[in-house]
């Protein structure tokens, strides 16, 4: 934290000429509490790739990489990804060990009209539970790396992510502001607090945006500006299973304008996740230039203090309760393993499954009328 901002002017409208060979590398729909998850191909075959910028490099799953490449060996990694992992592989939730990683030889990548090619190395990951959180299979992530190739609009309205190979004339965005960008990270603005700012980073793979325990927190804690969540939920990362301490933080604006009680949860790193992106209306990524631009009408928004911690995942084809302990759930009238099939009379479609978690977890009590099956049979428990 600091005493200076060092972003605060917004660049204004900006446009370009129209080019002939401006035309979108793709387009694919998304909802704003889930993120990015695209159609790629990768030699003839198609798989579904979750746009992470929390990612420095792209990551496959360990399962899929075996069927469809190799390990690459020491001649083909370069001396970068050696001292990388030298201390175990940096993630907002903390770091990976060199044997939890594997390194597979890139292959060239399909994104719409646009091949991606297969130069790095792919981190190999076991992406199960990310697959569990997202309520789909999950074959792999594109990082920064893939990133900053490409220029990204995404139009919470429409739920519509546009993706171009240059950046697009046509767009127009009332607000515009850099971003700074460097090797393994991600592109970076200033939140302020006060006369104080801080660098948070994007991770468009993240529910909820995530601050750095020192010195970040605890500053927000110091001006008491922070309310703990809570018992919080059980979050599944590449990491694993863990349970996050959670904090509705007072005070942080966001280019003049006042976030109003935003959720984050701790960690090692200040990252802005999902729940910052879903508060504008339409939003574009330029590496090229480094700009941010946005278009948003409630910026300033009041997140809801959760009144449950209740987990679901996406296991075998259907949405499960689960928890760190075979007694978080029992005071619900809940067990580990539940199947969940509908709440409130709507069936639950596993592609829902964050707007789930969040109608689990703040609906007001006696308002929840969940129907679940458990050990083959149906019964209906009232929350």
């Amino acid at each position: 934290m600091g005493a200076v901002a060092l972003f605060t002017a917004g660049c204004g409208e900006r446009t370009e000429p129209a080019r002939s060979d401006a035309t979108p590398v793709m387009n694919a729909s998304f909802k704003a509490n889930t993120g990015f998850i695209v159609p790629v191909t990768i030699g003839g075959a198609v798989y579904h790739f979750l746009i992470d910028t929390g990612a420095s490099f792209s990551v496959i799953d360990n399962q899929l990489a075996a069927s469809i490449t190799r390990v690459a060996n020491d001649a083909q990694i370069p001396v970068i990804f050696h001292k990388m992992l030298e201390n175990g592989l940096s993630t907002p939730n903390g770091k990976l060990t060199r044997a939890q990683v594997r390194l597979w030889q890139s292959l060239p990548i399909g994104l719409g009209s646009y091949e991606i090619p297969g130069v790095l190395p792919w981190i190999g990951l076991d992406l199960s539970l990310v697959s569990q959180a997202a309520g789909r299979k999950i074959d792999g992530m594109l990082g920064m790396d893939a990133f900053r190739q490409l220029n990204w609009v995404a139009d919470n309205r429409s739920g519509v992510l546009t993706v171009w190979r240059h950046r697009p004339g046509a767009e127009r965005f009332g607000h515009c502001v850099p971003y700074e960008d460097s090797f393994g990270l991600s592109p970076g603005i200033v939140l302020n607090f006060g006369e104080a700012w801080a660098t948070f980073r994007f991770d468009t793979g993240a529910r909820y945006s995530i601050v750095a325990e020192q010195p970040t927190l605890a500053h927000f804690m110091s001006q008491k500006a922070t309310t703990p969540v809570g018992a919080a939920a059980p979050t599944a990362t590449v990491n694993g299973v863990s349970q996050s301490r959670d904090h509705l933080v007072n005070g942080l604006s966001f280019d003049g304008q006042a976030l109003g009680r935003f959720r984050v949860s701790e960690g090692s790193e200040n990252m802005l996740g999902l729940n910052f992106l879903a508060r504008l209306d339409r939003y574009m990524f330029v590496p090229s230039t480094m700009e941010f631009c946005y278009e948003a009408s409630h910026v300033t928004q009041e997140e809801r203090q959760p009144l449950r911690s209740i987990a679901i995942r996406f296991v075998d084809d259907h949405v499960e309760f689960f928890s760190n302990g075979p007694k978080d759930l029992d005071r619900y009238g809940l067990q580990p393993g539940d199947v969940l099939i509908d709440i409130n009379g709507q069936r639950l479609e596993a592609a829902a499954i964050a707007d789930a978690r969040d109608q689990l977890n703040t609906t007001p009590v006696g308002a929840l009328t969940l129907t679940i099956e458990r050990g083959g049979a149906r019964r209906t428990v009232h929350l």
